[in-house]
């Protein structure tokens, strides 16, 4: 699997295109800069099959709509994020994006299941609310080291904000514990900043 990272604006995003030798992709947190993200998409030769948001704040999805329009990849999100919409929109008029509107998930994550692409593209995924009722994360286990893209849940300082609405503490901390689990060695791709390992995260469990 070959990982390349798209750093957007407004809030210094990190979408994530990930591929294989296939030319399949999946693009994770498409979050502003559209021509930007399709720009790296063309110059990679990808064929987009799917775009999963961790969460649906504006800061992850606000490119979704070119995006999605221009690759026609399936939009994918968890269920539970359906509320945080309304919330999503109200951020983008803040940003000034007066006329945006989220795009139609064409089907919903969840626990337990595996979202499969190309020939190396195998994530498990995992509901981890706590920043968002239905925030998710990604695991791949192709080989070790495992890599997780975790949207908004961990930093590498500091855990996710619970404080926005829809979060809530006590669920990111079961999250968190959860995914400190993981081999002490798994890579975690946060949705800012960089890379960290479950071993960091093991600290930030209460």
């Amino acid at each position: 699997m070959e990982i390349k990272e798209v750093e957007v604006k407004p809030l210094d995003t990190i979408c994530y295109i990930l591929y294989d030798d296939t030319k399949n992709a999946i693009i994770i947190d498409p979050g502003g800069e559209a021509e930007k993200i399709l720009s790296t998409l063309s110059n990679l030769g990808l064929h987009v099959e799917f775009i999963v948001a961790t969460h649906a704040h504006f800061d992850h999805i606000g490119a979704l709509p070119k995006v999605k329009k221009t690759v026609n990849g399936k939009f994918l999100l968890h269920q539970a994020e359906e509320q945080m919409f309304s919330y999503a929109k109200r951020m983008a008029r803040s940003y000034g994006y007066p006329a945006w509107e989220v795009p139609t998930p064409d089907s919903f994550l969840a626990e337990g299941d595996i979202l499969e692409a190309g020939s190396e593209l195998n994530f498990h995924i995992y509901h981890t609310p706590g920043h968002t009722p239905g925030s998710i994360s990604l695991l791949w286990k192709g080989q070790s080291p495992w890599h997780l893209f975790s949207g908004d849940l961990v930093f590498p300082a500091r855990p996710g904000r619970s404080d926005f609405t829809g979060g809530n503490p006590d669920a990111m901390q079961r999250s968190i514990s959860k995914i400190a689990e993981f081999p002490i060695d798994t890579i975690v791709h946060p949705g800012h900043d960089w890379a960290i390992t479950i071993e960091r995260v093991q600290e930030f469990v209460e």
